[in-house]
Order: C-alpha cells, then sequence, then structure tokens
C-alpha cells in the first residue's frame, strides 16, 4: 500500500512539475486561458460526431458523459497542453515590439526562446523576461513577402499541443474535451 501510494504521491508532483514555473523549450507545459489562431472564440460549437467529455483534460481521464453528433456546447475555458514547447534559436540580437507597439525587448544571439499560442495574423506568444509577450513571427520568412534574406532567429524545437475545452453537457454534466475534428466552430468573428 506505501508503494502505491509512493508511486501516486510521485506522479502527481511529476504532473505539478511539468506544469510549474515558465515554459521550457522541448518540455510539457499548460498555457492556461488559450483560444488559438485566427478569429478564435470560445463557442459555440457543434458535435459532428460522438465526442467523449473527460472529467478531466487528460486523455487518460475517465469518461464522465458523451457529446452526441448536433450537441451545442459553450466552452467556458480553454487550455493548451504543450507535449513539447516550441523553441527559437536567436542567430543574432533581435528587437521586438509587440502587438500593441507598447511591450518592447530584445532577444540576444545564443538565446533560445520558448513559443507558445498563435494569434493569427502572423503574431505568436513567446515567453521572454519572465512573461507571455504576443509579437510578430519574426523567424519565419514564409510569412513574409518578400521574405526576409537573413531571419534573426530560426526554429529548433516544433511544438506539439492539444487543446482542451471546459464545457458542460446538455445533461448538465462539467468536464473537457479536446479539440478534434469532431467539433465545428457555429460562428466565427471572421465571418
Amino acid at each position: 500500500m506505501r508503494t502505491l501510494f509512493g508511486v501516486a504521491v510521485t506522479a502527481s508532483l511529476v504532473t505539478l512539475a511539468a506544469q510549474s514555473g515558465p515554459p521550457q523549450v522541448g518540455k510539457p507545459y499548460v498555457e492556461f486561458g488559450v483560444c488559438e489562431g485566427e478569429c478564435c472564440v470560445l463557442g459555440p460549437f457543434r458535435a459532428t460526431a460522438r465526442v467523449p467529455v473527460l472529467v478531466s483534460a487528460k486523455p487518460s481521464a475517465k469518461i464522465v458523459d458523451w457529446l452526441a453528433p448536433g450537441d451545442t456546447v459553450h466552452p467556458s475555458e480553454g487550455d493548451l497542453h504543450w507535449k513539447r514547447v516550441g523553441g527559437v534559436l536567436l542567430t543574432r540580437p533581435h528587437r521586438y515590439e509587440g502587438l500593441d507597439d507598447t511591450v518592447t525587448g530584445v532577444l540576444q544571439r545564443g538565446d533560445t526562446v520558448p513559443v507558445l499560442s498563435e494569434a493569427g495574423e502572423g503574431y505568436v506568444n513567446i515567453w521572454h523576461a519572465g512573461q507571455k509577450r504576443l509579437v510578430y513571427i519574426f523567424w519565419d520568412g514564409g510569412r513574409e513577402y518578400p521574405p526576409p534574406k537573413d531571419p534573426p532567429g530560426r526554429l529548433v524545437v516544433r511544438g506539439e499541443a492539444d487543446w482542451w475545452l471546459r464545457l458542460r453537457t446538455k445533461r448538465g454534466v462539467e468536464g473537457w474535451v479536446r479539440w478534434s475534428p469532431h467539433l465545428s466552430l457555429v460562428s466565427t468573428l471572421c465571418g
């Protein structure tokens, strides 16, 4: 019994360690309160197939309900669960300005900057100076025309994450669903 309890405690501490502190390139991380991508809104979403509703935002969690095809839900929260945080290696110094031009920072040659959620229109959240900063994707020449000849950085680790949505089913059960092609946005900010 002690061994089982010890294993359970260790597993919980490992999960907490993955979520606490600043994001690190190549490591797990949870980015809370995220609606990723251009024109993203937190619902309403319609299920186009059966979708499991889980007790927590973990693929192995207990199923507490199902969304049926045609069910419409209104998520209250969205979190990105990074299996691996992406990273950009700076090949030369770079001064960035945030989307609203009020936040600026300087990244140094040799810095590896964690890359988090995308906001659309070429903007992405990075982690710098102890904060999440919304900046233009300065390392991806494919987003600009003409593409820059010498971008100040290059992607060295591609991030991988699942978007989890907290919601209440029509039967009143609260739980989490992992974003999938079986959820369709009913309306968007774009159109």
